[in-house]
């Protein structure tokens, strides 16, 4: 902040501040430090070849399969209401697995 020591009228010093705030030196370091990056940025990145393996034209992915478990202990696979006795050979019907082999373990009713 800047004063300004004025005799205006009077012998002694008066002491007043200016509220202005000169900003132009901080734009010319902003501009200035901005053309320096966008001049040195490009510079500083180098390209790196990735050889991406070629595009599959397969079957779309399947949509993911939601089990869910309501409070009251009701089971549903996406929409459809199953038990906890027939989850597994439901939940391997409805992903396209029927191995019996993959059965869920660990699963028992309370």
């Amino acid at each position: 902040m800047a004063a300004k020591l004025s005799t205006l009228g009077s012998d002694r010093f008066q002491l007043t501040q200016h509220s202005d705030i000169n900003v132009t030196p901080f734009v010319d370091i902003m501009l200035v430090l901005l053309i320096i990056f966008m001049v040195a940025i490009p510079a500083t990145v180098t390209a790196v070849k990735v050889d991406l393996p070629p595009e599959t034209t397969g079957t779309p992915p399947k949509l993911p399969t939601y089990v869910s478990v309501q409070k009251d202990g009701a089971l549903f696979i996406g929409d459809r209401a199953t038990s906890l006795a027939s989850l597994p050979s439901d939940l391997g019907a409805t992903i396209g697995r029927t191995d019996d082999s993959r059965q869920a373990t660990g699963w028992r009713a309370s």
